[in-house]
């Protein structure tokens, strides 16, 4: 059986992709096609001529299939903007891998990754449906969602320039609720949701590389920034919340 060398493999998952977003975009060309033949319809093919209920049946097929790659566009284009910002200005990249994608991933088991050369963030197929969960959510996130949350941040401090795991995961606790703001979260439940990734879902880390005992208020690692969880927890605290 034939093996293929990493950067075949990259070629054709990239050649795969490409061919499942233009099964949509030839889909909703052909509907859309459909739809000025039955406009410029004048009964001389036998048809009988235009015909309402059918081109408007075109049209909402049209939509429905180039809805799933406009959402994805719009989906990467936020979250690329929004890592960008965490990245100091840093030009961040974002990418849902597909199945296909998935497959020839240098870190499959990883639920995201950033390729320091580019600054693309690259989120695995479940973490960016936690994500889109979240976006959809944030008041009821769970687990999974709130740790998509911390993905996006954490990957952007490596775009920023930050390749210590413990430390890239420190900042990105610290700033975990400017995140959410930039997603658009309501400020109340931002605060809560970065609350509950830095007392739930942090010392889930210790024992792993992405854990330290300096990663607290006063310790090493903090940044003493003014949006920091650890000063929105205090804010909360001291308004009795």
């Amino acid at each position: 059986m034939a093996v293929l060398k990493p950067r075949q493999g990259v070629a054709l998952a990239a050649v795969l992709v490409l061919l499942y977003w233009n099964i949509w975009f030839a889909a909703t060309a052909f509907f859309l096609w459909l739809a000025v033949r039955e406009l410029r319809s004048d009964g001389s093919r036998g048809d009988g001529g235009f015909y309402l209920p059918y081109f408007l049946s075109v049209i909402a097929l049209a939509g429905a299939c180039i809805w799933p790659p406009l959402s994805n566009w719009r989906f990467e284009s936020k979250m690329a903007s929004v890592a960008t910002r965490l990245a100091d200005g840093r030009r961040a990249q974002f990418h849902c891998n597909t199945v296909v994608d998935m497959i020839f991933s240098p870190a499959q088991l990883n639920p995201g990754y950033t390729r320091l050369e580019t600054g693309e963030i690259r989120f695995q197929k479940n973490a960016c449906s936690d994500m889109r969960r979240y976006l959809r959510a944030p008041q009821e996130a769970d687990l999974n969602a709130l740790n998509a949350l911390n993905l996006i941040t954490h990957e952007a401090m490596h775009v920023r320039g930050e390749m210590r795991e413990p430390v890239t995961e420190c900042q990105a606790v610290q700033r975990n609720y400017r995140a959410a703001v930039l997603l658009g979260v309501p400020e109340p439940t931002a605060r809560r949701n970065a609350a509950d990734i830095y007392l739930k879902l942090y010392p889930r880390r210790n024992g792993t590389g992405y854990f330290s005992v300096d990663c607290a208020p006063g310790k090493a690692l903090d940044e003493h920034l003014n949006d920091s969880i650890w000063v929105v927890m205090a804010e909360d605290q001291a308004a009795g919340k």
